[in-house]
C-alpha cells in the first residue's frame, strides 16, 4: 500500500528512544499522518480482496485442484487500479519525467533479469519490460536527447534531457545476473507493478509526440535483451519498409533555428507597434535558449558524417543508442538486420574491443567502444589513436556527472554540503552513544563487571603501545631513552 501511494518511510532523530525495550534498532518507520491518510483509500479494500484472491489460490494449490485455481484466477483475480494511482501522482506530465529515473531503471533491471532468477513472474513480463526500455531509447535516439554516458561497474549510466527535465536511468551490463539473497526480489516485484505501467503511460505519451503509433509493433514476439536486433525489433506500426530502412534515418533537426523563430514570433508587436526594450532578464533567457539549442544542434550532428560497424564483442544496445542519438549510422554482425554488411566500404569506424583482428579492412579506423562515450561527454571528437584496439593504457573514463567547473557557488554549495554530513555524523555518533548507555544499563550486574574488566584490559594494552611506539620514535631520532 505504502508503495503504491508513495509513501516513504521517515528517519526519526532519536532512533534509540524510539526503540526503548526493543531487542533491535531495525526497524522501519512512518508518519502517523501518512498512515492516516490511507485508512479511507478505496485502494486498501482492493488490496485486502487481493490478500484473499492469493489465500485462495494457495489453498487451491496444497489440495491438488490446478485446474479450478486457473479457473478461479481467470474469473476472480481483482485488478489494481494503477491508471488511478498514477494520475494521482503526477498531475502532470511534467511532474512524471521527473521521477522518471528510478523508473526506468527498475524497468531496465528486471529486462536483464533471466527467467529462471524469477520463476515467480511470468516470462511475458520479462520481455514486457524489455520493450519498454526499448521504446523510450527509440524515442531518445528519434529525438536526439542523449546528452551524457557512463561506464561503470554497476552498469551504464545515460542521462537524456527531454522537456527540459534530466532523466538519469542504469542500464545493467550483458552478463548473468544473480540475485543476491539478501535482496527481497518479491518486494521489488511490487515496484515493478506500479513502474510498468507508469512507463508505459509515459513512453505512450512521449512517442505520440513525435507521430508514432502505441503499441509499438515488435519485428520479434520473443524480443529480449539476447535478442539479435536488441530494441531495434521495435518499429513505429505507422512506420513504412523494413528494419533496416527506417532504423537511421539521416536527420539533422534545425533546433536552433526552429527555437530562436519561436522566441522572435513571441516577441512581435500587432498593429505596428514599435516593440518594447527587452530587460536584462528577458536578454539573457534569450541568450540562454539560444546557446542551448547551437549547443543541442551539435550534439545531435556530433557523429552524422560517420557510419560505424560494431563487432559481435561490444556493447551493442548501449552504442546503437549513442551513435543514433548523435546523428550516426550503424551497422552490424550480432545478428541479422543490419542496413550494410562489414566489408561496406562507406564505413568509416569500426568499433572493437579485442587486442588480436585477424581480418582488416583498409579506409576505415578501428577505434575501442570508449572512443565513443568519452566525444559524447567532451561533447566533441577525440583522437581515434589514443583508443586503438592494441591501446591498453587508455585516457583515464572521466564521470561526466563531477562538474569540475570551480564555479564559488558551487563551491559554496560543497562546503555547506560537508558542513552538514559532519553534523549529521556527530548527531550519529550522539546517538550511538545512547544507544551504548541504554544497552548497558540492560546489563546484568555480573555481566557488567565483566565488561569493565574487558575495558580495563583494552585501556592497559593501549597504554602500553603507546609507550613503546613513544619509545622507538625516540631510538630512531638518536635520543635512547635513559636507562
Amino acid at each position: 500500500m505504502c508503495i503504491l501511494k508513495g509513501i516513504y518511510p521517515r528517519d526519526p532523530k532519536h532512533k534509540s528512544k524510539l526503540a526503548a525495550g526493543s531487542s533491535s534498532l531495525n526497524k522501519t518507520y512512518y508518519h502517523m499522518k501518512d498512515i492516516k491518510h490511507l485508512v479511507n483509500d478505496p485502494l486498501l479494500s482492493t488490496l485486502r480482496k487481493s490478500k484473499i484472491f492469493r489465500k485462495k489460490i494457495r489453498h487451491f494449490h496444497a489440495r491438488g485442484e490446478w485446474e479450478t485455481a486457473r479457473r478461479y484466477e481467470r474469473l476472480h483475480k481483482p485488478d489494481i487500479p494503477f491508471s488511478d494511482i498514477i494520475r494521482s501522482r503526477y498531475p502532470t506530465f511534467i511532474d512524471a519525467l521527473k521521477d522518471l529515473d528510478d523508473a526506468l531503471t527498475h524497468v531496465a533491471l528486471f529486462a536483464s533479469l533471466p527467467q529462471n532468477a524469477v520463476t515467480f513472474l511470468d516470462a511475458s513480463i520479462l520481455r514486457s519490460c524489455y520493450r519498454l526500455l526499448g521504446e523510450f531509447s527509440r524515442y531518445v535516439m528519434e529525438t536526439h536527447s542523449l546528452r551524457k554516458v557512463f561506464i561503470s561497474i554497476k552498469g551504464t549510466y545515460l542521462q537524456a534531457e527531454i522537456h527540459g527535465e534530466t532523466i538519469t536511468w542504469v542500464v545493467p551490463h550483458a552478463f548473468t545476473l544473480e540475485i543476491p539473497r539478501d535482496v527481497d526480489i518479491k518486494v521489488m516485484a511490487t515496484f515493478l507493478e506500479l513502474y510498468h505501467s507508469f512507463v508505459s503511460f509515459v513512453n505512450f505519451k512521449l512517442l505520440k509526440e513525435i507521430g508514432w503509433g502505441y503499441p509499438t509493433t515488435i519485428a520479434d514476439e520473443d524480443c529480449d535483451s539476447n535478442s539479435s536486433t536488441g530494441f531495434l525489433s521495435i518499429s513505429n506500426p505507422h512506420a513504412k519498409g523494413s528494419i533496416a530502412e527506417t532504423n537511421f534515418p539521416a536527420m539533422s533537426p534545425k533546433l536552433s533555428e526552429d527555437i530562436i523563430d519561436q522566441f522572435h514570433e513571441t516577441d512581435q508587436v500587432e498593429d505596428g507597434e514599435q516593440p518594447k526594450a527587452a530587460s536584462t532578464n528577458e536578454e539573457s533567457i534569450a541568450t540562454s535558449l539560444i546557446h542551448q539549442s547551437e549547443e543541442k544542434k551539435i550534439l545531435s550532428t556530433l557523429f552524422s558524417n560517420f557510419v560505424f560497424f560494431l563487432s559481435r564483442e561490444v556493447p551493442f544496445d548501449v552504442l546503437v543508442l549513442c551513435v543514433a542519438s548523435f546523428g550516426g549510422r550503424v551497422g552490424w554482425n550480432h545478428g541479422p538486420g543490419s542496413p550494410f554488411a562489414e566489408n561496406d566500404t562507406r564505413i568509416t569506424h569500426h568499433v572493437v574491443d579485442r587486442p588480436v583482428l585477424t581480418n582488416m579492412f583498409g579506409g576505415r579506423k578501428y577505434v575501442q567502444p570508449q572512443w565513443i562515450f568519452d566525444s559524447i561527454n567532451s561533447k566533441k571528437l577525440l583522437s581515434e589513436d589514443l583508443y586503438g584496439p592494441t591501446v591498453t593504457s587508455l585516457p583515464p573514463h572521466l564521470s561526466p556527472f563531477a562538474d569540475a567547473s570551480g564555479n564559488d557557488d558551487e563551491n559554496e554549495q560543497d562546503q555547506d554540503a560537508v558542513a552538514r554530513a559532519y553534523r549529521e555524523a556527530d548527531e550519529s555518533d550522539k546517538e550511538e552513544d545512547q544507544s551504548h548507555e541504554l544497552a548497558l544499563s540492560m546489563m546484568s550486574k555480573k555481566k557488567k563487571k565483566l565488561y569493565e574488566a574487558m575495558q580495563r584490559g583494552i585501556r592497559n594494552k593501549k597504554t602500553e603501545n603507546d609507550r613503546l611506539s613513544a619509545r622507538r620514535r625516540q631510538i630512531a631520532g638518536g635520543n635512547p631513552p635513559p636507562c
